[in-house]
């Protein structure tokens, strides 16, 4: 039996190497027809069961870069994001963002609630929660109206004291509430 020249050994190898990484692809996940889904720009995206992407991030994402131009799509988006992702309180609260900017201040107020009743105690979201609930006031809510603002005063008391002190050298109303809850408002 005569063996084959080197050179057409190699070659052989690497016709079959191109077949089998052929097939692998041809059944990938990020090449697969199947498990394609339209994306909001136009493209496509692998779906979430395949565990590339994530559809409550992109959304998000999506929603984040709509904020300060079209916040009613911008609230759109943040739906789409907490249809995939409901727990997520960052979300709620950012949602709250997009509905006071799109002039929805009860759906605003509502989403705010729901951030607050997901993570009471959030030390990350305190300061936006709290600058939601000046601008809801602002627009006419007043911050007796959202439950959830002694827990988030107990919590920037707590954890973001610089922040805390200056809300409560600017804003009598939330001062007011402080004092009511037993919290200091002066240093």
């Amino acid at each position: 039996m005569k063996q084959l020249p080197l050179v057409a050994a190699m070659g052989l190898s690497i016709v079959l190497a191109a077949f089998a990484y052929l097939g692998v692809a041809r059944h990938a996940p990020a090449l697969s027809p199947e498990v394609r889904r339209p994306a909001p720009h136009g493209d496509w995206r692998v779906s979430e069961s395949a565990a590339l992407y994530h559809e409550a991030r992109y959304a998000h994402l999506i929603a984040e870069s709509h904020l300060a131009t079209a916040p009613a799509t911008a609230a759109a988006h943040f739906t789409q994001s907490l249809a995939a992702r409901p727990g997520n309180a960052a979300t709620w609260a950012a949602l709250a963002e997009a509905r006071l900017g799109a002039g929805d201040v009860p759906g605003a107020a509502a989403a705010l609630e729901t951030s607050r009743a997901l993570a009471p105690a959030s030390r990350e979201l305190v300061a936006e929660r709290l600058r939601l609930t000046r601008t809801l006031a602002e627009a006419g809510l007043p911050p007796e109206a959202t439950p959830g603002l002694v827990q988030d005063l107990f919590t920037a008391e707590r954890y973001t004291r610089r922040f805390y002190w200056g809300l409560m050298a600017e804003d009598a109303a939330l001062a007011a509430i402080a004092t009511a809850a037993g919290l200091s408002i002066s240093r």
